[in-house]
This record gives structure tokens, C-alpha cells and sequence, in this order.
């Protein structure tokens, strides 16, 4: 489509707006969007994803650092870029940038954390090989 489409996931009870020629794919509270670039015969795919999570931490602070550190943990090859605060929405973001090696691919990622309340939070995870990343910053 070459239109924006206004996504709604109903289990996890938010809504997004997709931009135009973008995949969209909802698997329960998570909604998974997708854009393929054809580089003469090569291509990559970059996708951001969309989570709702349950957290036992009462600050965007406290949950922001304690998903850092899963991530730090569980990529073996995670290196942080850099770090931030924004809004989303009008809601306080805390995010950072890495960058994680996987079968000789490396990949770029931006992983945005926003609480809504003192026990839900969304997770926006944005993710591309790390060469083409800014080509899918729309």
C-alpha cells in the first residue's frame, strides 16, 4: 500500500500507525513491521517490533536499566552506542542504540522502553544490519 495504515492489536491494547509499503504482522500483544530494500540482487529486511510486558520495577528508570542489562547479558557481542530520553506520544522514553554481531552479521539496534503504568510497559525495538540501518529511519 501506499498509504499510511492505522494497525490496531486488541491484546495488547494499542494502536500504531504503519508507513507505507511496510509488512504488518500482529501475533498476539506483539505486532511485528516489516520493509524489505533491494540492493541490486542483495536485500535487508529492517523491522521494528512492538511488545507489551508486565514489569516489576515502578519507575521508567529502574525498568529501562534492568532491560539494558538483559540485553547486555544476553547478546554476546552487544555493544551500546549510545543512550537517551525522549517521548513517544507524549510518554516519557527512555532508549538506546547497539549494535550485536550474529553469524557474521552486524546488526543495529534501537530499543525504545516506555512505561505506561507502574506495571506495563511497551517495548519498541527498531532493527536493521547496521550498514543500511538509516535507510530504514522513516
Amino acid at each position: 500500500s501506499n498509504e499510511n495504515t492505522l494497525i490496531t492489536n486488541d491484546k495488547g491494547h494499542y494502536s500504531i500507525i504503519s508507513l507505507p509499503e511496510w509488512t504488518v504482522k500482529n501475533d498476539g500483544v506483539t505486532t511485528k513491521i516489516s520493509k524489505t530494500k533491494y540492493y541490486g540482487t542483495d536485500y535487508v529486511t529492517g523491522t521494528v517490533t512492538i511488545t507489551e510486558g508486565l514489569t516489576d520495577y515502578k519507575t521508567l528508570d529502574e525498568t529501562f536499566d534492568t532491560y539494558l542489562s538483559q540485553f547486555q547479558y544476553a547478546f554476546k557481542d552487544f555493544r551500546k552506542i549510545n543512550e537517551g530520553r525522549t517521548q513517544i506520544n507524549g510518554l516519557p522514553t527512555r532508549w538506546f542504540r547497539m549494535t550485536d554481531n550474529v553469524e557474521g552479521t552486524t546488526y543495529e539496534t534501537v530499543q525504545y522502553v516506555i512505561q505506561l503504568t507502574s506495571d506495563k510497559v511497551f517495548l519498541l525495538n527498531c532493527s536493521a544490519t547496521k550498514d543500511k540501518y538509516t535507510d530504514f529511519e522513516e
